[in-house]
């Protein structure tokens, strides 16, 4: 009897020293958690600097300056530049006037313009173009369209 509860606290002991050493272990982990948390948080903050000086940036050489314009202009942070072709060998040309010129209805619906925007227009071509007088007409300008009226020589 005396020798099975030898054993028996023997096999307690042993339990408990390996117990001991599991919680140990435990601890080293939460302890490595807990380090790696606080690194994690200082990358966390680090990042979100540099996310905040690489908008800083972004926003400074995103920069639109609006001198003047038709309308009162609004918030610079709103202003947009829009490009864009008719096509080069695509244009629909209608007749103005019977043979005097000639017009087209430029859609800039895309460009999302949300007070007429100031419109700069040029034409290009092959030949003779130079001829060509009132380049820059531009007429009925809205947001989302205008016509463009280069007259003939």
């Amino acid at each position: 009897v005396v020798t099975q509860q030898t054993q028996k606290i023997s096999d307690v002991m042993l339990s408990l020293s390996t117990a001991r050493i599991e919680i140990q272990e435990l601890k080293l982990k939460v302890g490595k958690i807990e380090m790696d948390d606080v690194a994690m948080s200082a990358k966390i903050s680090e990042v979100k600097g540099d996310l905040d000086s690489l908008k800083g940036n972004i926003e400074d050489r995103a920069s639109v300056t609006v001198l003047n314009g038709e309308e009162e202009n609004g918030d610079p942070k709103c202003a947009k530049v829009c490009s864009g072709t008719t096509g080069r060998r695509s244009t629909d040309w209608t007749d103005y006037r019977g043979s005097t010129g000639v017009y087209t209805e430029v859609d800039i619906s895309g460009c999302g313009f949300v007070k007429i925007p100031t419109i700069t227009t040029a034409i290009e071509g092959s030949g003779s173009h130079w001829e060509i007088t009132g380049t820059s007409a531009v007429y009925n300008a809205k947001t989302g369209s205008f016509q463009y009226l280069p007259c003939g020589k």
